[in-house]
């Protein structure tokens, strides 16, 4: 079993950057009724009924139990193979054998369903095929059970078949003594040279010409031909029988094909719903949980693409209303990545997977689209602030989640500012989630939006890994609550910090030095 996103779903850059395919594999699995399945966006009314059924399982059982059900659930063959000719009447023994083994492995699943009240769909014609199967087929429904008549049929092929093998193995031995030559009925043997006199007299053999090389037959007297005659006759005898009896044996079961079509893909459904589970336990992971109201809110949500890093990574809090929010600060504070972070666990919540947060509550997310810092669409022929523009004017549905990184730092400064206010004032008004990065200091003047910043520390240079070691600040955000905090902030000289930590001419840092001097007073 192997996870998937579907085409477009997710950026191919954003998908490398943060490695949604390494989550995935956390999910693979040996799961015979499953081999594959394509993620595609969940739209709201399919997302919510898919995590309020896992929601139900995760409250009916523990740890142990998702365990137990999900190992039940990987016992189930898959039948994807045989369905086909189960719909058109055409099943032979061998599809018996994975049809039975199927039946009794699903009878010890829905015992432990029946336990934990997760699934109740009607199975009562299973107990109808199972008995149905069982009549018709011996040997763990290995071979058909065709009565007296099939049995007395079995018993003179296999005689038959012994004393044709006595024979055949007498033929091969007398040919070996009289002419040299191994033999093995009923394969003829090639001759690169021309027959000696012993070969090509032996009454045994058949020699003949073609082309350029010889070929010795087996030439069988009378009583091998009779034998293999009567074994051929009882073989086609034996044939009829079967496929009568097939054809009744599939006549009686085709009357439940189109329930058992519908239980088996429940089936599927099921143990992909385990697996979920089985992974959650597994991984420390948890379900979303869905508000009516429009917002969104994690705690200590973790990005296994910053965690695998080396040293750790301090889970991300987040809280966010309906309309704008912005968060503030310079470049190279974490911003973006708080920004990418978010539209990881609002894809896995498309995606109807669990999440690596402690909670994760939200509206559900049907509408999200990201915009990143770029240089434009050549194609398109728009700049990289006509691209953004182009990004801004799209339809925004009710309920929608629109992440922007940089508001409007693709123009120019006062102009940027200008735009960001108003489209920023704007989305504040609408029923959605606006979430946007800048360092533009006129955000802090609107009154009708969050704003947040990120918390200072850690910075270390080009190169070098930020502390990330638990109660460090990096990539941890705060909401700003007040004037005094805002103006603090318009004077803002962590940018002058950063710089002086990059291996700049001594000059160059005098001049920073002086900067920040001069800010202080």
């Amino acid at each position: 079993m192997n996870l998937e996103f579907a085409g477009d779903f997710v950026p191919a850059p954003l998908y490398e950057e943060l490695a949604f395919s390494e989550y995935l594999h956390l999910f693979d699995a040996d799961i015979p009724v499953l081999s594959a399945r394509l993620l595609w966006p969940m739209l709201k009314e399919e997302g919510l009924a898919h995590f309020k059924k896992l929601a139900h399982m995760e409250s009916v059982l523990d740890d142990e139990d998702v365990v137990d059900l999900f190992n039940l659930s990987r016992q189930l063959p898959g039948l994807e193979r045989i369905l086909p000719a189960y719909r058109a009447q055409r099943l032979e023994q061998y599809h018996f054998f994975e049809l039975g083994r199927f039946l009794d492995a699903e009878q010890s699943l829905a015992a432990c369903e029946r336990k934990f009240s997760v699934a109740r769909p009607d199975r009562s014609f299973l107990a109808e095929m199972r008995k149905i199967l069982q009549a018709a087929t011996r040997d763990r429904y290995s071979a058909m059970r065709g009565g007296e008549e099939m049995d007395r049929l079995r018993a003179r092929i296999e005689s038959t078949e012994e004393l044709l093998q006595k024979y055949l193995q007498t033929h091969a031995e007398r040919i070996f003594i009289e002419t040299g030559l191994k033999m093995s009925y009923p394969w003829p043997r090639e001759l690169l040279e021309s027959p000696s006199p012993a070969i090509s007299k032996c009454p045994l053999l058949n020699v003949k010409k073609e082309g350029e090389i010889w070929l010795a037959e087996h030439n069988l007297d009378a009583p091998g031909i009779a034998l293999l005659k009567q074994r051929d006759e009882l073989v086609t005898r034996f044939e009829d029988l079967t496929a009568r009896l097939l054809v009744g044996l599939n006549n009686r079961l085709s009357l439940y094909f189109d329930r058992f079509s519908a239980y088996y893909a429940g089936c599927q459904r099921r143990a992909y719903r385990y697996l979920l589970l089985a992974v959650k336990v597994a991984n420390g992971l948890s379900l979303p949980r869905f508000t009516s109201a429009t917002g969104c809110s994690m705690r200590r949500a973790v990005m296994p693409v910053l965690e695998k890093g080396g040293n750790g990574c301090v889970p991300l809090d987040l809280d966010l209303g309906r309309g704008a929010s912005v968060l503030f600060g310079p470049h190279m504070s974490g911003k973006t990545t708080v920004l990418k972070s978010l539209y990881f666990f609002l894809t896995l919540v498309r995606a109807g997977l669990p999440v690596p947060a402690d909670v994760l509550r939200l509206n559900y997310p049907e509408a999200v689209a990201i915009m990143l810092r770029s240089s434009g669409d050549m194609q398109r022929q728009l700049s990289s602030f006509g691209e953004e523009l182009t990004f801004l004017a799209g339809e925004v549905k009710p309920g929608a989640y629109l992440l922007v990184d940089e508001l409007f730092l693709s123009t120019d400064p006062l102009n940027g500012a200008e735009l960001s206010e108003i489209f920023i004032s704007y989305f504040a008004a609408r029923d959605m989630v606006f979430f946007c990065t800048t360092h533009y200091p006129t955000v802090l003047d609107i009154d009708t939006i969050a704003l947040f910043r990120m918390l200072d520390g850690g910075y270390t240079g080009p190169g070098q890994k930020h502390n990330v070691s638990t109660g460090a600040d990096i990539y941890r955000i705060k909401r700003i609550e007040n004037g005094a905090e805002k103006e603090r902030l318009r004077v803002n000289s962590r940018p002058l910090e950063i710089a002086l930590r990059f291996p700049l001419s001594e000059e160059i840092k005098k001049e920073i030095r002086r900067k920040l001097k001069n800010k202080m007073e």
